[in-house]
């Protein structure tokens, strides 16, 4: 009897692709959190210059 190698993928190789995806991740979380804070906190001096130039505009 002849094996066919092309079924699909072994436990072993999931397991692997799994940990992979799962590091990338636990590495990106932070990251990404960090950055939506930083657009935030931008976000917020933008809107303050913002409101200063149209209490200048009034005056």
């Amino acid at each position: 009897m002849k094996r066919n190698c092309d079924q699909g993928f072994t436990l072993l190789e999931l397991l692997i692709s799994l940990t992979i995806l799962s590091l990338t991740m636990v590495l990106l979380i932070p990251s990404t959190i960090a950055m939506l804070a930083g657009s935030k906190n931008f976000s917020d001096k933008l809107e303050a210059v913002d409101q200063r130039n149209k209490l200048e505009n009034l005056l």
